[in-house]
């Protein structure tokens, strides 16, 4: 793996600044729905059909305690979700580094890396969701 950084070219599309502005906009309209008492009741379809819940439940949780600034209760709800969030919002961060720097950070991986990592993603996402099984989420 290597990290890197490269000039920032005039025209080129700023794809994590881009998420930063989308991640931002959504997480304050929620915000502001939530706090408005607009929040839709929701019931996870997978749950109601199978008995067990879906790779993502708890997420609905998760954001409300991240409004309600309980972190702890947000990683427990779902900690996949929660830890890509984290690493999402850090990467959309890197997005500001061509505005002041005129530079950006490269990742490259070579094909057994890019394996690995897939993997390692899929082997995290099955101890999750065997979490909120176990948990009962």
């Amino acid at each position: 793996m290597k990290l890197k950084l490269e000039k920032f070219k005039k025209g080129e599309l700023n794809i994590p600044l881009i998420y930063f502005l989308i991640f931002s906009f959504l997480f304050t309209a929620g915000y502001i729905f939530v706090k408005m008492g607009y929040l839709p009741p929701y019931e996870c379809q997978f749950k109601k059909f199978t008995g067990y819940p879906c790779p993502t439940c708890g997420s609905t949780r998760l954001v409300l305690s991240i409004y309600n600034f309980d972190i702890a209760s947000a990683f427990k709800y779902n900690p996949f979700i929660f830890l890509s969030g984290i690493i999402l919002a850090l990467w959309s961060l890197t997005g500001f580094l061509p505005i002041f720097f005129k530079k950006k950070i490269v990742i490259e991986l070579n094909n057994k890396e890019k394996k690995i990592l897939i993997i390692l993603i899929g082997i995290l996402f099955t101890l999750n969701w065997i979490y909120l099984i176990l948990v009962g989420i």
